[in-house]
């Protein structure tokens, strides 16, 4: 049910859930979430020029001056923001490309908009805008002049996926890898696959899926797929795009790049570069990172790029040759103090058993002449099962050959168990409730020629040990053991 006041003529010249960036002559839509009522800032947005907003709530008890203001009251003002968004993308004839995946999504979407925004008018996600509020805000930046637009996908819920389909009607869809994200809610790796399947299930039979052929539960996505058209992507397994010969050096991952098998039927829904020779063999690719996962990233984009878009696969490996990989995923820090160095890997943007293990077999990978330090925090939204998840971590600290374990949180003291009970001495290992206490830790340990991995769930803040470390490399305060 919807009921509607004010002026019929007023233009609305864009929509706002956000009084911090409100524009006069947006609408803004008052949100609801755990922590926050957007009810609760309409005074401030119409006093920055809001023309209307969108409600759940009977605002007329507020004293707010609302004389020419639109006011719609709705039942869900969150469902409301998707249904502006799908009528606004049926506006436009664009491709859609969403990923979605347990790790990898943001990666993926940043360097496949990396590559195509050289030779398309691209609109690509912000952060991580990967849901019901996210994914309808990106849609509403399409102009007449886009002409490809790139999202990640995520929820916590079953359906959730399908909902972000039936707004965005994708029809090139990208499966990283699923895995233990969400349990607390979807409880099962199954119900994972279930959901992140719903991106294939939705798109078009003359949509492309991509899919991890490594990963048993996204291959077996092929079984969705309507229309036949696949491509893959992997290390270990056939594939059409594959990556062998992977090597750390320095601070580059190296790998050798072999495109195989025939190209996927067209997508004609999409534009093409004109540039794409269809050439197979083999490639040497290039990434500014050192976390063996990218490499599947790179792989997901280089897919996409040059089966669906057309784009020659020499043009899109010099690409990706200049990436930039975003902050807080595995991003190297090294800095010197004494004539010695010292390396820091912030992975500190979120954390999920399989990300910490491929952040721990990268460190483990790594070769140093000091010790291996690895400052893990919670991994959150686990469920029942988060304890044991933990434990786990702490085993493949061992595995690793991890020289100093310090963990941040009570979730965490789980992974300092496992590391004891997998033969880890008691004495390397620290277990601690606070970032300051970590910090003040670090500053009493750290030797030269240390290297250092912290990573932990987004809302720990574990990036913040890293920015204190940081601040040592230009303030000089390393406090080093001899």
């Amino acid at each position: 049910m919807r009921t509607r006041t004010g002026r019929s003529d007023i233009k609305i010249s864009g929509i706002s859930t956000d009084t911090r960036t409100i524009s006069s002559g947006d609408l803004f839509i008052a949100l609801k979430g755990e922590k926050f009522d957007g009810h609760s800032f309409l005074e401030e947005a119409f006093k920055k020029g809001a023309i209307g907003a969108i409600v759940s709530k009977n605002i007329k008890n507020q004293k707010l001056k609302i004389k020419n203001k639109v006011i719609i009251k709705v039942e869900d003002t969150l469902k409301a923001l998707g249904d502006i968004a799908k009528i606004y993308r049926e506006r436009f004839d664009v491709p859609v490309v969403a990923i979605s995946g347990s790790n990898g999504k943001t990666t993926t979407k940043e360097m496949l908009g990396h590559i195509l925004s050289k030779e398309f008018n691209t609109v690509k996600a912000k952060a991580s805008f990967n849901n019901f509020v996210g994914v309808p805000l990106t849609f509403l930046e399409i102009k007449e002049d886009t002409q490809v637009v790139i999202l990640e996908m995520e929820t916590n819920l079953l359906g959730g996926i399908t909902r972000l389909c039936e707004i965005a009607r994708p029809v090139i869809g990208i499966v990283t890898n699923i895995g233990d994200t969400h349990l607390e809610f979807l409880k099962t790796r199954e119900n994972v696959f279930k959901e992140k399947s719903e991106l294939i299930g939705s798109l078009p039979s003359c949509g492309t899926a991509v899919l991890n052929s490594d990963d048993p539960y996204a291959a077996k996505m092929r079984e969705l797929v309507k229309g036949g058209r696949v491509t893959t992507f992997g290390i270990r397994n056939k594939s059409d795009f594959r990556a062998s010969c992977v090597e750390i050096k320095d601070k580059h991952l190296e790998f050798i790049l072999s495109r195989v098998g025939n190209n996927p039927p067209e997508v004609d829904a999409v534009p093409k570069a004109g540039i794409s020779n269809g050439v197979n063999g083999q490639h040497k690719v290039k990434l500014n990172t050192i976390l063996y996962g990218n490499v599947y990233n790179g792989l997901a984009a280089v897919a996409v790029a040059h089966s669906v878009f057309g784009l020659n696969l020499k043009e899109i490996i010099a690409k990706l040759r200049e990436f930039s990989f975003p902050p807080m995923r595995m991003e190297l820090i090294n800095f010197s103090a004494g004539g010695k160095d010292i390396k820091v890997i912030n992975d500190s943007y979120n954390a999920n058993p399989q990300s910490m293990k491929e952040a721990l077999f990268t460190l483990k990978n790594i070769y140093t002449p000091g010790r291996k330090i690895a400052v893990l925090g919670d991994m959150l939204e686990l469920g029942e099962k988060a304890p044991h998840f933990h434990y786990w971590v702490g085993k493949l600290c061992r595995a690793c050959q991890i020289d100093i374990l310090i963990t941040v949180g009570s979730l965490a003291r789980h992974i300092a168990r496992g590391a004891k009970d997998a033969g880890i001495v008691k004495e390397s290992i620290f277990t601690l409730d606070d970032i300051r206490e970590t910090t003040e830790t670090l500053s009493h340990i750290l030797k030269p020629e240390d290297v250092v991995l912290i990573k932990g769930s987004r809302r720990m803040k574990m990036e913040e040990i890293a920015d204190t470390l940081s601040r040592w490399k230009t303030e000089g305060e390393v406090k080093w053991q001899k």
